[in-house]
């Protein structure tokens, strides 16, 4: 065990900060998620207002991710760091997040000022994709090309744990009100800021280096964002799917599905790193088709949990390695932009599905499988094909 943590191979220390990162984040959206209806009922906005204030961040979000992962990459080699984008995101994001908690509390009385709060949710979505890109685009430096997929492991273990927390503990949060919660989000994202900038200051250099290389083709970058719309969509319509079947003999499926992710990605960070990233997410998402399609036409005995465990390693298998196959595509000088132009296709996944199903409680099972599993063969298609435009 010795021997794997002091591996030269993989940074582990600052992969750790980095996934702290990521468990913020992933923290943080989920505490928006779960409290964006109550609030803007609160506020005497419409239901509808939910849906169209994610759809409006998502677009932001698709153009702001790559974009500043791009300027990202530029200033690191103008400036020798990312940390102007780093700082000035995290900094604006923490105060937003907590200024919408407390907004809830003493700005629900004032009718004058309730249009404020739904800016506030927007400028806090664009925000927090400011730094983004830039911080978890330094992964890439944090492993060998090889051994990328053990260093992504800490990060999709963290962002697990986070989404978890909200399937077991939604209830609570709600009930600890959105000012103490919104705070505890803050909190956690400067802590987790403070632990990353621990172990790397970001800024290993003195001066400024140029850019090496070119741009990146856009039939390098076309794959890395149609493969973050095609997984984010399978991930979406799967939850859909699991989150309409209840058990009756204990956990219902989408929370086995959530632990069993949580306890194998780790493992399978290293067999990916063995094997190679791009055969074992093809592995997995041939295994994830086979898991959905027995939940969408399956009834009876839809719960049971071996399917649900399947599912679990599938989508471990699939996402821990979306991260790696973007870095890939790229060359090292433009890891933020590969980066954020596999999170600008994950937000327009969420931009498609609100649009085709603005009723999610409305569409079937067979409906929701299938789109699914269509989702993850464009997925499987794009990753294969990939190889013949990746970075030279």
């Amino acid at each position: 065990m010795t021997a794997i943590l002091n591996s030269p191979k993989v940074l582990w220390a600052k992969a750790g900060g980095l996934a702290v990162v990521q468990g913020a984040i992933s923290l943080m959206w989920m505490i928006y998620g779960l409290y964006l209806p109550v609030l803007l009922q609160q506020f005497g906005f419409e239901p509808a207002w939910a849906a169209g204030l994610l759809i409006v961040e998502s677009l932001l979000a698709m153009l702001l991710e790559p974009l500043m992962g791009g300027l990202s990459d530029r200033t690191r080699h103008w400036l020798a760091t990312r940390l102007p984008f780093v700082t000035l995101g995290i900094g604006l994001a923490s105060v937003l997040f907590y200024s919408i908690g407390t907004f809830s509390l003493f700005g629900s009385g004032f009718t004058a000022v309730r249009w404020l709060f739904p800016l506030i949710m927007v400028l806090w979505a664009v925000a927090m994709a400011i730094f983004r890109s830039p911080t978890i685009g330094l992964l890439g430096r944090y492993a060998l090309a090889p051994h990328l997929p053990q260093a992504a492991s800490l990060l999709t273990f963290a962002g697990a744990l986070a989404g978890t927390i909200g399937i077991f503990f939604g209830d609570f949060l709600l009930r600890l009100g959105a000012g103490t919660t919104f705070a505890i989000g803050s909190l956690f994202l400067l802590v987790a800021a403070l632990v990353l900038r621990h172990f790397d200051p970001l800024s290993n250099s003195a001066k400024p280096f140029p850019v090496r290389t070119a741009l990146p083709k856009l039939q390098q970058l076309l794959p890395i964002f149609l493969t973050g719309t095609s997984i984010a969509l399978a991930v979406i319509f799967t939850r859909a799917l699991l989150g309409g079947i209840e058990s009756e003999n204990g956990l219902a499926p989408i929370a086995i599905v959530a632990l069993t992710h949580i306890v194998t990605v780790i493992p399978i960070g290293f067999l990916a790193s063995r094997v190679g990233n791009r055969q074992t997410m093809l592995g997995g998402i041939t295994l994830g088709i086979l898991c959905i399609l027995f939940f969408a036409f399956t009834t009876e005995n839809a719960a049971d949990w071996l399917p649900a465990i399947a599912l679990g390693i599938a989508f471990s298998m699939t996402v821990n390695g979306v991260l790696p196959y973007a870095l890939s595509m790229v060359p090292p000088d433009w890891d933020g932009l590969g980066v954020g132009t596999y999170f600008g296709g994950t937000a327009l996944a969420s931009v498609l599905f609100r649009l085709a199903y603005p009723d999610p409680e409305g569409a079937t099972a067979v409906v929701l499988g299938v789109s699914s599993a269509i989702a993850l063969a464009v997925a499987a298609f794009l990753i294969y094909s990939s190889r013949f435009y990746r970075k030279g």
